[in-house]
């Protein structure tokens, strides 16, 4: 069966927007062609991929478990597409980190900064992805390294925790933006962002205002750190975050204090586990752990530059 790289691309467009449409737009080719390639494709597979109702394509659970195959599989022809157009340029090496959450605009950039700095002859992809996925890419070889939320653990992938304490972000107009530290008994039923319910700091909220017989009063979640600090620059409530997002240098009318007792969010650094380790990717991640280093944030010994 031979395959063409234009069919995998038609299929992984149509997956993710739903539409003939849709997929036509993203590729920037007709309708017609969209149409007769995803068609030869699920012919070449001898598989239905899609349910056809009024314009919409609903992905068959045959679709669901090609799709990822199919993401990896274009993802290794741009590493080589990518790999060769840095050959041509004089560059010897182009890496790929994944990233889940608030690292993507925390101390990655600032690491990866520095690397290149030290490095003009490498390129470095920063990709954001789910935790899970990041684990498995890795595995897989196909991202260098990633840093997930929380450390997670699977048989070829070495994952090296680190836990940034969680500090409230406070607008600068806010009663309690006075105090120093912030406690349950201070911020029982003030109005407060969380992440979602079953998220680990949710969780550990939860337990601590509990524990302290304090009413604990989230009005908003964000999901995303982000999202709960711009909900609270927008005077929604105080959110609760790791250390990494509330030192942001951003000039956004807030301010940040420790919350006592302490909540600690893991987070996890991971690559390949393997004896033969790529020297320059190992080297890559001591530049990860300084930045992590740089904000206070204990590391393993031995992974700072």
């Amino acid at each position: 069966m031979e395959l063409k790289v234009r069919q995998l691309e038609v299929f992984q467009a149509v997956y993710e927007t739903g539409s003939v449409t849709g997929a036509a737009a993203r590729l920037h080719c007709s309708q017609p062609a969209v149409s007769a390639s995803l068609a030869n494709f699920e012919r070449q597979l001898g598989l239905r991929l899609f349910d056809r109702a009024r314009g919409r394509f609903t992905a068959t659970p045959e679709a669901d478990l090609l799709y990822a195959e199919v993401e990896r599989g274009l993802m290794g022809i741009n590493r080589i597409a990518t790999r060769a157009a840095g050959i041509r340029a004089g560059r010897t090496r182009h890496m790929r980190i994944g990233i889940d959450g608030s690292p993507a605009i925390g101390f990655v950039p600032t690491a990866v900064a520095s690397f290149l700095a030290d490095h003009p002859d490498v390129t470095i992809d920063i990709e954001s992805r789910p935790s899970t996925e990041i684990v498995d890419l890795v595995a897989n070889r196909l991202l260098d390294a990633g840093v997930v939320e929380p450390a997670i653990d699977r048989a070829g992938v070495r994952a090296e925790p680190f836990t940034p304490a969680c500090v409230c972000l406070v607008p600068a107009d806010h009663q309690l933006a006075s105090e120093e530290v912030l406690t349950p008994q201070l911020l029982s039923g003030v109005p407060m962002i969380g992440c979602f319910e079953r998220h680990p700091i949710d969780v550990q909220l939860v337990e601590v205002f509990e524990e302290a017989d304090c009413e604990l009063n989230i009005v908003a979640r964000g999901y995303y750190h982000n999202t709960s600090r711009n909900l609270a620059r927008c005077g929604i409530g105080i959110a609760v975050v790791d250390s990494m997002n509330g030192s942001i240098g951003v000039d956004d009318g807030l301010v940040t204090r420790p919350f006592i007792p302490e909540i600690a969010y893991e987070m996890g650094i991971v690559s390949v586990d393997t004896p033969n380790f790529d020297p320059i990717v190992d080297e890559l991640i001591s530049y990860l752990w300084t930045a992590v280093a740089s904000q206070g944030i204990e590391v393993p010994a031995g992974r700072v530059r």
